[in-house]
């Protein structure tokens, strides 16, 4: 999966560090840069590469926090509990749970086998039947 962003000098840093990204100046400051999501088949000897790409990935698509070992802080107490975003603390829980929604599916397009994406169904519950991303991280741990 292709993602196009645009992001400021990061691109730079991002060239020197992953394989495969597409880097072209757009105009002073501003650089275009397309990112592979990192894919992952199980393979013990592969995880830690995988791993410290794909942090990268969820550093510059805005969602490492969520996958975070133990999470965020301004979760909701669950996935449809209803939040007030008129007041800061709902905007904080409102954006912690868009973050999560957003590592769920990145790892759930990250994982190519059965094995992998079995860690994901493994954190569904009823407070949270979309998974959290933190608790899929820290199975992957235990894992590899």
């Amino acid at each position: 999966m292709l993602q196009k962003i645009i992001v400021s000098q990061a691109c730079n840093i991002l060239q020197s560090r992953i394989d495969g990204p597409t880097v072209r100046k757009m105009s002073e400051g501003t650089i275009a840069c397309k990112l592979e999501l990192p894919a992952f088949d199980g393979t013990d000897s592969k995880f830690s590469m995988w791993w410290t790409r794909f942090k990268a990935y969820a550093a510059v698509m805005g969602f490492l926090p969520a996958i975070q070992v133990g999470g965020e802080t301004m979760m909701p107490a669950s996935e449809g509990k209803e939040i007030d975003e008129t007041q800061e603390d709902g905007k904080k829980k409102a954006a912690a749970k868009k973050r999560n929604a957003i590592a769920v599916a990145n790892l759930t397009m990250a994982f190519t086998t059965e094995a992998t994406m079995c860690l994901v169904y493994k954190t569904v519950s009823s407070e949270w039947p979309s998974g959290l991303a933190h608790k899929i991280v820290s199975k992957l741990f235990k894992k590899y």
